[in-house]
């Protein structure tokens, strides 16, 4: 069954921080998930030779039975050559294997740019790994343990209409090796995600990896979730 975002919030745009050596990527900013919902958030600007970034999603004790059933996602954008846009989806209950790739095809997303098209689908799909994995019988990671990833990658078509782009996805599948950045994820005290994202490539940069001059990431409670949460988003370039 298709899914259309045809109405999505603009996503939020992470403030700076304080000043350092890398003042326009450090940043943090906190959103409200509602039981159910997700939200989109963007990095600031990348510099064009930064090859590392962390990413931190944490919560309050009394938010996280909310955000503990909760999936994230990292989007990668697809290369000149080729259609395929890739999702790391992340979850401090474990990763879903092949049988997730089956309910995604003709999954679609609508926006105002090809970026924030992509980036709707990436936080549809984390919506979908959320939903089964809250089916499961699979228990909260431990802290310090490595948290699941499950990296989708569609294969993208893509028309414009209305000063709208309109993003159907053709075809999945669940393959590690479609992405171009290595994603060190680790659950620690209190449910706190980390993250820490570098290219697979030696001499590539962030941008030239994810394909574009910010990092796209979201966060998305499964639809038959009872609790929300507010959750803070935090960037830093090591």
């Amino acid at each position: 069954m298709a899914t259309v975002l045809a109405a999505q919030p603009a996503p939020v745009q992470a403030r700076e921080a304080d000043r350092t050596p890398n003042p326009h990527f450090n940043s943090s900013v906190s959103v409200d998930i509602e039981a159910g919902g997700s939200a989109n958030i963007t990095s600031p600007s990348l510099s064009n030779n930064q090859k590392n970034a962390k990413i931190d999603f944490s919560t309050s004790l009394e938010d996280l039975p909310g955000f503990e059933d909760m999936a994230l996602t990292l989007m990668q954008q697809p290369s000149p050559a080729h259609r395929i846009v890739s999702c790391a989806i992340m979850s401090s209950f474990g990763a879903v294997g092949d049988e997730v790739a089956d309910d995604i095809e003709d999954y679609e997303a609508v926006a105002q740019t090809r970026f924030l098209a992509r980036l709707y689908l990436c936080v549809q799909l984390a919506q979908l790994v959320a939903y089964y994995l809250a089916q499961g019988s699979a228990r909260m990671l431990q802290a310090g343990s490595a948290c699941g990833q499950t990296p989708v990658s569609v294969k993208e078509k893509i028309t414009k209409s209305g000063g709208m782009f309109h993003l159907t996805a053709k075809a999945a599948t669940v393959n590690p090796r479609k992405m171009r950045v290595k994603i060190k994820c680790t659950v620690g005290a209190g449910g706190k995600i980390s993250t820490s994202i570098k290219p697979k490539r030696q001499r590539s940069t962030l941008r030239k990896a994810l394909g574009g001059k910010n990092i796209g990431t979201g966060i998305a409670s499964p639809p038959n979730a009872a609790d929300g949460a507010k959750v803070k988003v935090k960037f830093r370039a090591p």
